[in-house]
């Protein structure tokens, strides 16, 4: 594997689980999915990642990491969405890629493209900086 694309979730955002582990890995051959959760069992998404299991066999894994969530959580007062910058990936791959559990992939040659964006940029990690002037504002509307 070339990649490992890591997230962290708790709460409803589990539900994305599956369909995060199916876009990543239907579209990147060299990628591997890892997912901290804060509970061990799911019920609710359990036959999901069965079928998972069977099309991707040992191309993803999701662990509990509900102590480092506590730990992180009260000792840099995070909220529960940037807990996945604080984690070490336990499968090590040449690149690690952090994301949302809720975003859906479907680019091929994902790696590729950020491998590119890097070696253009000359820093160690792939992003865009967004001007301030982009970003969405929230305001009152005036009727």
């Amino acid at each position: 594997m070339e990649v490992n694309i890591f997230t962290c979730c708790d709460g409803i955002y589990k539900d994305f689980i599956p369909l995060f582990i199916m876009s990543n890995l239907y579209h990147n051959d060299k990628a591997f999915v890892e997912i901290g959760v804060d509970v061990d069992n799911y019920d609710k998404i359990k036959d999901s990642i069965d079928l998972l299991k069977l099309k991707f066999q040992k191309k993803f894994l999701v662990r509990k990491i509900d102590q480092d969530f506590n730990i992180y959580q009260k000792k840099f007062k995070l909220i529960p969405n940037t807990v996945r910058f604080f984690i070490t990936p336990k499968i090590k791959t040449k690149y690690v890629y952090i994301s949302d559990v809720d975003i859906i992939n479907l680019q091929t040659d994902f790696q590729k493209i950020h491998v590119e964006n890097m070696i253009k940029t000359g820093l160690p990690y792939s992003n865009i900086v967004r001007p301030s002037g982009n970003r969405l504002k929230i305001g009152r509307a005036h009727v």
